[in-house]
């Protein structure tokens, strides 16, 4: 009861009031909310869940899951500061952070016995539910049953996996060794995976990475798993999620099949853990300017783990492993670079001097392992750090080396030969994200100009509608069909870089492909950047022109399975989408079929389904495409 004498305030977030705390009406969050990293809800209609009843406990039980998943992810961020890879700390401590920080970095976030008693969850602790964290404790996310995907846990340490098939109902528990293989069984399996992660993960998970013969071909992955142990591990259990979902997918009722390769993923994995606990633990012990070939590998490895949280859907890691990715990258770049002009292009030269005097015409050298891994390793942290700042609300940490590695005639890195889209499009994501940044700093300083913030905005514009126009003149120059690698169904091996690099015929259909699926970034880009400009306003006539124009360019791809390389477009448009649009959005991801479980496309879907369910409630000047992003209660990255 208030105090006598006192009116109680009725202008604080629905959140606070829905968990009876006091709130200090702060905007768009509340310092309680933001503190907890929950969601905060202002509207000044009452939503329809606070009903006094059943709905209202239920929210209530969701926003106790979500402050105690919170807490647990801030546990789990210690270890991005408290790991110095640079060698400061003793080998005592680093021992210590580094075993908190890999059995924390992959364990189960599912909440514990009280909290599942409260909540009525009888799957127990040992089950990993992608979302369970946010999306569940969301008091603004509703997933649909089929969303709610159980899927096994991946604790390091626990040997009891609760096994499930990848529709999301739980079969039986099983303890993964229970009956231990032969070793030859167990060699012949990973070889068989270690192959299966080469023809069929990777092509499908980078379609567009086509090296030519010239360049070295695609050998440097065997090389790579051949040589850094953690990243083999993890490549296997890509590779076994990813046979798991093509057998429910093709073989219904394979329940025992699937079984196997959860249990071989949860090995696989800890195995990865235990490998990349060591390796770093080496180098707190020794130092990155001591280890530069450990160094890198740790960088291998570091990646290919955001890449796994994003495939699988956890959530809860791939920030805090982008953040340490990016700060070996650079102690890499600041302790071997030789030349401070061209650092990363002399550690490039110095893993093989011998293949960078060799130049077949139009910068291709026939690289050595190390120096492919480093390049697609590289393009791959620069890219999913930029997407990465539109979810974190910040400039991408590695934007000081956008210059020298993205842009000229003949930039060091190609972002088309790995994701199918133009350089100058991610540089502007970039720009856009550092923008958005740049504006919420403003507003919160009460120093935000109109006049700049316009300018800022028209001149993005302006370079974009530019590009789009080029874009235009090269798919019209070619009037037939485009060769796409992203269509190839996923039961399809690698086929190579084909005939598209050997014939102009075939260069001509690679570039249209590549145009298409640039112009589609572009034009998400604009809708991106309107929203900064002009606030979350979906009926906005150049809003929904760039959104109508944008769903028609998706309309005309070859496959729905084209949509694994352009989620971030595809969600940024469908949270601008009108309701009559709505159907086009959900038909792309059930189109997909069994395939939309692979990645981050269902992610982008309940993202969208969760802004739609608030249009009513939203104010322009609060929501932006970040908040999108989060209203899962988590940053999304949609890769």
């Amino acid at each position: 009861m208030p105090a006598p004498g006192k009116i109680r305030s009725t202008q604080g977030c629905w959140t606070c009031r829905l968990r009876r705390k006091k709130c200090d009406e702060q905007k768009p969050n509340c310092s309680i909310c933001a503190s907890l990293e929950i969601t905060c809800l202002y509207s000044d209609k009452k939503p329809e869940w606070m009903d006094g009843g059943i709905r209202e406990k239920k929210m209530s039980d969701h926003l106790k899951a979500m402050v105690k998943a919170k807490a647990n992810e801030r546990r789990e961020k210690k270890w991005a500061s408290e790991i110095e890879v640079d060698g400061h700390h003793s080998e005592a401590s680093t021992a210590t952070s580094n075993d908190a920080m890999l059995a924390d970095s992959m364990a189960d976030h599912t909440l514990d016995s009280n909290t599942d008693h409260e909540m009525g969850n009888s799957s127990g602790p040992s089950m990993y539910t992608p979302g369970t964290s946010a999306t569940e404790g969301s008091p603004t996310a509703h997933p649909s049953p089929d969303d709610q995907m159980a899927r096994p846990s991946l604790q390091v340490f626990e040997p009891v996996l609760a096994e499930s098939d990848i529709s999301g109902h739980v079969d039986v528990h099983i303890k993964p060794h229970a009956k231990k293989p032969c070793p030859d069984d167990e060699s012949e399996r990973e070889l068989n995976f270690s192959m299966l992660y080469l023809d069929y993960v990777v092509p499908y998970m980078s379609p567009f990475y086509r090296p030519p013969l010239l360049q070295g071909g695609r050998g440097w992955l065997l090389v790579l798993l051949m040589r850094n142990k953690s990243l083999f591990h993890t490549a296997l259990s890509l590779a076994s999620y990813f046979f798991s979902v093509m057998v429910n997918k093709t073989m219904l009722g394979h329940e025992d099949c699937q079984q196997r390769n959860w249990s071989e993923l949860q090995k696989q994995q800890r195995l990865s853990i235990e490998s990349l606990q060591k390796s770093l633990q080496c180098l707190n012990s020794h130092g990155v300017a001591n280890l530069f070939h450990e160094s890198i590998r740790s960088l291998e490895c570091i990646i290919q783990m955001i890449s796994f949280d994003a495939t699988i859907g956890n959530a809860a890691n791939w920030n805090m492993h982008l953040d340490a990715a990016c700060s070996l990258f650079e102690q890499i770049i600041q302790h071997h670079a030789t030349d401070r002009d061209q650092p990363w292009q002399s550690i490039l030269a110095g893993m093989d001097s011998q293949s960078m005097a060799i130049e077949f015409g139009n910068g291709q050298h026939p690289w050595s392992a190390s120096q492919a891994s480093f390049r697609f390793q590289t393009i791959h942290l620069i890219w999913t750090d930029i997407l990465a700042s539109t979810a974190l609300n910040r400039t991408p940490l590695l934007e000081a080396y956008h210059q020298q590695l993205l842009v000229g005639d003949n930039p060091s890195l190609q972002a088309w030969d790995f994701f199918g889209c133009h350089n100058w499009v991610l540089l502007i994501i970039s720009q856009i994200a550092g923008f958005q940044a740049w504006k919420k700093e403003m507003k919160r300083a009460r120093t935000l100009s109109m006049v700049e913030l316009v300018k800022k905005g028209s001149c993005i514009e302006s370079r974009l509608r530019a590009g789009i126009a080029e874009l235009d003149q090269v798919i019209m120059d070619v009037p037939f069909d485009p060769f796409d690698p992203s269509a190839r169904a996923p039961d399809q091996p690698f086929l190579g870089s084909g005939f598209q690099t050997i014939t102009d015929f075939g260069q001509q259909r690679s570039s249209v492909a590549q145009a298409i699926h640039t112009k589609i970034w572009a034009k998400a880009a604009l809708t991106y950047d309107a929203v900064v400009v002009s606030g979350f306003q979906p009926g906005l006539p150049d809003i929904q022109n760039n959104v109508a124009e944008t769903i028609e360019l998706f309309r005309a791809l070859p496959s729905p399975l084209c949509l694994r390389t352009m989620v971030w477009p595809f969600a940024v448009t469908g949270c601008l989408a009108l309701p009559e649009q709505e159907d086009f959005f959900r038909s792309m991801v059930s189109n997909m079929d069994g395939m939309q479980v692979f990645g981050t496309v269902k992610e982008a879907l309940r993202i969208m389904e969760t802004v739609w369910e608030h249009r009513a409630c939203m104010d322009a000047d609060l929501w932006d495409i970040t908040t999108c992003f989060n209203v899962l209660g988590h940053a999304s990255l949609l890769v």
